[in-house]
């Protein structure tokens, strides 16, 4: 979703066929072992070593269950997981919107952030997508499936630029001018000078 150039990239396709891929191999993991032990019961069972020669694959059959059961619900779940992931960038908020049936979203001010990570899985490197966290005092918001693309490393940048500003403002001392607008004994860190007009609006450093 890019609305007006503010919205994220999302890299859908390539994450679809990657969490195929992985469904796919957590399935034939399970199938090997199950054929692997099944095999190994029954050649167990004609040397006489288990049961008196009976070897029952129903009962292997019923261990087994649980577990690919369990792998399709979890891999199976977030397979379009990546097709309903909107994420927007304005000046003064970002939002995330996740899920179909069991929707998610997230509003995180840009004021508040104070960090930013980025997360790039092995899916990631080889497909061509990242996971953006931001961080908020009380909370984070995560942004997936991040396109690498022009767009969005410039979106990205202008995060970092904000946050790099909320940092530093955080870092001046907390102030009120007097009536003649002066402010003593206050240091302007040298990485804040572009912004402490902003910071102490109408006041003059002396």
């Amino acid at each position: 979703l890019v609305d007006n150039g503010t919205g994220f990239y999302i890299c859908r396709g390539w994450v679809i066929l990657e969490k195929l891929i992985l469904l796919l191999l957590d399935v034939s993991v399970l199938v090997g072992l199950f054929l692997g032990f099944d095999e190994l019961g029954r050649y167990l069972a004609e040397k006489n070593f288990i049961l008196e020669g009976v070897f029952n694959s129903d009962i292997l059959y019923s261990v087994f269950l649980l577990p690919m059961l369990y792998t399709l619900k979890e891999s199976g779940s977030g397979l379009f997981s990546s097709a309903f992931v909107k994420a927007q960038k304005t000046d003064d908020v970002i939002t995330v919107k996740t899920g179909w049936l069991n929707k998610h979203y997230d509003k995180l001010f840009m004021k508040d952030v104070n960090n930013a990570e980025v997360y790039k899985s092995l899916g990631g490197s080889v497909f061509g997508y990242y996971t953006l966290v931001l961080y908020a005092l009380g909370g984070n918001v995560f942004i997936p499936y991040i396109r690498e693309n022009e767009h969005n490393t410039i979106l990205i940048k202008n995060i970092m630029s904000k946050i790099k500003e909320n940092q530093a403002v955080n870092r001046l001392p907390n102030t009120k001018c007097s009536e003649d607008k002066n402010v003593t004994n206050i240091v302007i860190p040298p990485f804040v000078t572009e912004i402490k007009d902003s910071a102490l609006s109408g006041c003059k450093i002396t």
